[in-house]
């Protein structure tokens, strides 16, 4: 509608010459000119023996999953993956590294003991 608004305003522009041939009438008249034969009775088909003999299964009737999907994806088997590099976890009571100031099994030091 923008397109078709600014082109209207500039003088000698047609908004009729930047439509596509694919939408006008003589497209539209075209496409159903050519006459369509019917496929004929079953029997007088040729069928080559390759088609013949493969099994068409039906689809799955699998139900989706209730849940949202996934937004992360699965690498491929080779695919090396990028990212930010995980920082290990420390505590703030004992600063060591592999667990948190809740599960500390080390005693409080007597300086934050004294602050609480």
């Amino acid at each position: 509608v923008h397109a078709v608004a600014a082109i209207g305003k500039r003088p000698g522009l047609s908004c009729y010459e930047f439509i596509s041939t694919f939408y006008k009438l003589e497209a539209l008249v075209c496409t159903y000119a050519g006459i369509v034969h019917p496929i004929g009775d079953v029997s007088g088909w040729v069928i080559p023996q390759e088609i013949l003999s493969r099994k068409c299964d039906p689809p799955s009737c699998n139900k989706r999953p209730p849940r949202r999907p996934k937004k992360k994806r699965y690498p491929s088997v080779g695919e090396f993956r990028y990212g930010k590099r995980r920082v290990k976890q420390r505590c703030s009571r004992c600063k060591s590294h592999g667990h948190n100031m809740k599960s500390c099994t080390n005693p409080i030091p007597m300086a934050d003991a004294a602050l609480t």
